[in-house]
């Protein structure tokens, strides 16, 4: 198993998005108060896939063992 890291920030801000729920495969982790989630994996490539309130849906490639950061943009204007 290895180590997959996944943070997410405002892109305007740079503020954490905190308990964003985070699909890994077939795995859910939810970021906490810093916005990071982390999980262990089988060394590989994955789609990881969020939908945070008023922000734009992340879905990325990444590989695990990883450390990613994710700036998302707001959906409001």
């Amino acid at each position: 198993m290895a180590l997959l890291r996944i943070k997410l920030v405002d892109a305007d801000t740079g503020a954490p998005i905190p308990f964003v729920t985070v699909g890994i495969g077939g795995y859910t982790v939810v970021t906490d108060t810093n916005g990071v989630a982390e999980v262990d994996l089988p060394p590989g490539t994955y789609i990881v896939h969020a939908k945070p309130p008023f922000y734009r849906p992340l879905r990325e490639t990444v590989t695990c063992p990883g450390e990613y950061t994710f700036r998302l943009k707001s959906l409001l204007l």
